[in-house]
């Protein structure tokens, strides 16, 4: 387990297991909060949602999440991703 620096009140972690890795991003606070990409250190990643405690708003490259909630996601190398993966999730990818 890997914790990323992150603004209070987010909490960041990535899990990771062999090849595969999972971020695990929880707001912490009692107000919406956003995050970039780039400040989680994933800016060469493909970032794929697989759960999440309540909606949350995913564009372009930010993350926000509502307050109290949280969101695990897979993360991929860009590079190794299969071509036109990214497009197939880009309503959910961040």
């Amino acid at each position: 387990m890997t914790f990323l620096e992150t603004p209070a009140p987010l909490l960041a972690f990535i899990r990771s297991h062999q090849s595969e890795q999972i971020l695990c991003l929880f707001n912490l606070g009692n107000k919406p909060a956003q995050i970039h990409k780039d400040v989680l250190s994933l800016s060469d990643k493909i970032v794929i949602p697989l759960l999440c405690h309540q909606q949350t708003d995913m564009s372009q490259n930010v993350l926000e999440l509502p307050p109290a909630s949280w969101i695990f996601c897979r993360t991929d190398s860009a590079r190794l991703a299969k071509p036109g993966a990214e497009a197939d999730v880009s309503h959910r990818d961040f």
